[in-house]
């Protein structure tokens, strides 16, 4: 048995585990350098993705981590150097034939580089073959610091847009979760009971396929974040919940106006923020693209040692607002 991370599959195991009574609703949940020592790390041979012959999909063969009981424990890596693991990626255009996509790394919010290989060769944009389905090999290096930080892959399809990522705690040399950084203040509001979603400063919805063109080459939107599920929403209600923005123009990592490539809010279990955050430096010409994609509680373990997964399991990185002009 491997464990082979399917993006799309994601969508089925989104949403907060079920835990113990009572709940265990720290960041830590129970690691220790003393839980690593039972465990045991493998690589994990990929199984190519079946065709399907639309959108994008993406099945990463991360490093596997087992119990001593043979229980693959999820969204944990675990490594001493840098890592090493074989993608299969789907990318359809509309007419059904290939469409080109990027694949990028973030570690603790900001991009970190990654080498992709491909019939022996570094490659920027891996190609498909015959089947449609592009295979290939990333290189990450370590991190500069100890500790269990936070790793994003993403895979980005061009034309049409189609973005998707996965979220996973990097535990390299020591189990101290690394602080994620301040988040960004908000402005408590009321649930909608619709979950998360992002709004020009009027109102509008910024979601396909609405176009909205930046104004002088800036866009000033507003995210308004929520739970969408009841489970999400009262479980470990008293504590907070972290949720990061990321940005994508054409596919390419894009940094929010201050800089960064992460807008990190905090927002107590349960209830709703708003936060307004702006976009700058875009073309004005037609034929380009922003992506918003939503990342759910960075700074916390997802899975515990045993293999159970915690109130803060949401793997997916998904999108929560795109538009095109």
């Amino acid at each position: 048995m491997t464990r082979a991370w399917t993006a799309v599959v994601l969508l089925v195991l989104a949403g907060c585990g079920a835990g113990t009574e009572p709940v265990d609703c720290s960041s830590t949940q129970g690691w220790s350098d003393d839980a690593v020592s039972l465990l045991t790390v493998e690589e994990a041979p990929l199984t190519s993705l079946r065709p399907k012959g639309y959108g994008v999909s993406a099945r990463l063969g991360v490093p596997a981590v087992w119990t001593a009981q043979r229980v693959p424990v999820p969204a944990v890596v675990i490594s001493s150097g840098s890592l090493r693991f074989p993608v299969s990626v789907e990318s359809v255009a509309s007419d059904g034939g290939f469409a080109p996509f990027q694949f990028q790394v973030l570690l603790d919010g900001e991009p970190w580089p990654a080498t992709l290989v491909q019939d022996g060769g570094t490659v920027v944009r891996p190609l498909a073959a015959a089947n449609g389905i592009a295979d290939f090999e990333v290189n990450i290096p370590a991190p500069v610091e100890a500790g269990a930080h936070d790793l994003v892959a993403i895979t980005a399809r061009e034309k049409p847009v189609g973005v998707l990522g996965l979220a996973q705690a990097w535990v390299f040399n020591s189990t101290a979760i690394v602080p994620p950084g301040a988040a960004v203040s908000g402005r408590a509001v009321a649930r909608t009971g619709n979950g998360s979603q992002v709004v020009t400063s009027d109102g509008g919805i910024v979601a396909l396929p609405n176009s909205h063109v930046p104004a002088g080459g800036r866009f000033s939107w507003v995210a308004h974040l929520e739970e969408d599920s009841e489970e999400a929403r009262t479980t470990c209600v008293g504590t907070v919940r972290r949720y990061r923005l990321i940005a994508t123009l054409d596919c390419a990592l894009l940094p929010f106006a201050g800089g960064e490539f992460h807008l990190d809010v905090e927002a107590p279990v349960g209830g709703a923020i708003e936060v307004p955050f702006e976009l700058d430096g875009l073309p004005t010409s037609a034929g380009h693209s922003v992506v918003i994609l939503l990342q759910l509680n960075p700074g916390y373990f997802q899975a515990r040692p045993d293999g159970t997964t915690t109130p803060w399991f949401f793997p997916l990185v998904g999108e929560v607002g795109s538009t095109w002009w």
